[in-house]
């Protein structure tokens, strides 16, 4: 049950994620890299402005997932770390303005593996279909809301014509059937392509 729950929370990242990439691109719908060259009394500034609207193929997904529980039963806390890694990864997201929304579509399969510990354990054919979110960019950040009322924030590490890499940080915290209060702290990194 609880390494369910630890899919579906990567699973969730990945979608809010992808939402928070297209958040970067809200007001200008680019990024803009501006640098500073020039001699004597005067700077020339040059600027590329790099699109972020439209569609976007994941091409890898890696989550670091640390878990904190608390026993109802006995009150003590132990510490799980994970390792989510994904593969057979067929999923876009495609970000549009007027209004700044994203949707992410298609499957992808991910590798679990618990730190320490030999083995893991497979789930394939994980879906995020018609998954919408409003996006806000603002530099190198994009903020993003979903349907669900969740707001996150992913950093753009990345942004090329071809190429979109971000990281994202996500703790959330949750009580399980049996009464444990579990506490996960998401990392991942993600690549898109188009």
């Amino acid at each position: 049950m609880r390494l369910h729950k630890l899919i579906f929370l990567a699973f969730l990242t990945l979608c809010v994620t992808a939402c928070s990439k297209e958040d970067e691109s809200t007001n200008t719908n680019s990024n803009t890299n501006t640098g500073s060259t020039g001699g004597g009394e005067q700077e020339q500034e040059e600027e590329e402005t790099i699109e972020i609207l439209g569609t976007w193929s994941a091409a890898e997904l890696t989550s670091q997932i640390n878990e904190v529980r608390i026993s109802s039963q006995t009150g003590n806390t132990s510490e799980t770390d994970y390792t989510l890694e994904g593969f057979d990864i067929d999923f876009t997201i495609t970000f549009t303005e007027n209004p700044n929304n994203s949707s992410t579509q298609g499957t992808y399969s991910g590798e679990l593996f618990e730190d320490g510990q030999p083995g893991s354990q497979t789930f394939t054919d994980l879906t995020y279909e018609n998954f919408l979110g409003e996006w806000v960019l603002d530099n190198d950040q994009i903020t993003f809301t979903t349907p669900l009322d969740y707001t996150g924030i992913a950093t753009i590490t990345l942004l090329t014509e071809n190429t979109l890499r971000y990281e994202y940080l996500l703790v959330e915290s949750f009580t399980t059937g049996n009464g444990d209060e579990i506490t996960n702290t998401i990392n991942q990194s993600a690549r898109f392509t188009r």
